[in-house]
């Protein structure tokens, strides 16, 4: 065809892949090597390996093998998230992370992707399987979020899992606008308030949603244990007045 491989390429997974510690400096590099040459990469998807833990370098993580899941695209000060922020991001139109939110650098590193990104339709933010074994860290405090809005004018779908971190749909809903959302997923995962965790999002998106679906992403019957199903039965048509 002529093309150069990044032109034709549209569709990235980066799944189950742990960096050896040794290599990760030039894995690094050649990361932001192809980000920079995929021109019209239109997908992207990252899932972690679950057997290894999320770090930005590998002295940061103790991982047996010296194996563990980079946190770059996530890291503000990474040349990879750079790349990917202002150069992938604005023409995605799909994006799938699963990643572990407890620690707000990461969610600061999504926020600043998510600002470039107004071309996505699907969005897709799931929790990080991480090993029990493995101890993460705290959250890092004081980090401070720019006070502009996120416009996704055209996301459609939408797929979220509140429970990755306490006050996870209080940030969606006060810092994104999603007028073009028509199809709602989320995982509520654990937890007494997973009800008010699906009605803040609801009073918030439920406006013009079509559709509707509760996933539970504990695969356990935790999620099943509450009454969220009368209370949607009795509240449904005020919150998503356009379901189908």
């Amino acid at each position: 065809t002529g093309k150069a491989i990044g032109e034709i390429i549209r569709v990235v997974r980066i799944d189950s892949c742990p960096v050896l510690g040794s290599c990760a400096g030039a894995i690094e590099e050649v990361l932001v090597w192809i980000l920079s040459r995929f021109t019209t990469l239109r997908s992207f998807s990252y899932h972690p390996h679950p057997q290894f833990g999320l770090a930005d370098a590998p002295y940061n993580w103790k991982a047996e093998g010296g194996l563990f899941n980079p946190i770059w695209f996530f890291q503000r000060t990474s040349q990879v998230h750079k790349q990917f922020a202002s150069h992938t991001g604005p023409r995605l139109r799909h994006l799938d992370l699963s990643i572990d939110l407890r620690d707000d650098s990461k969610l600061c590193g999504i926020d600043s992707i998510l600002m470039n990104a107004s071309s996505l339709v699907t969005l897709r933010l799931a929790r990080y399987d991480y090993p029990k074994s493995i101890h993460l860290p705290n959250a890092a405090p004081g980090v401070d979020y720019p006070e502009a809005t996120i416009n996704l004018p055209c996301l459609s779908e939408l797929t979220i899992d509140p429970s990755m971190r306490d006050g996870l749909q209080t940030y969606a809903c006060a810092r994104w606008r999603l007028p073009s959302l028509t199809h709602l997923t989320l995982l509520p995962g654990e937890g007494g308030d997973s009800r008010d965790a699906v009605a803040q999002v609801l009073e918030c998106f439920g406006v013009r949603l079509l559709y509707l679906q509760l996933l539970d992403g504990t695969l356990s019957e935790s999620f099943f244990d509450i009454d969220i199903f009368p209370w949607l039965a009795s509240n449904l048509d005020a919150l998503c007045p356009e379901i189908q």
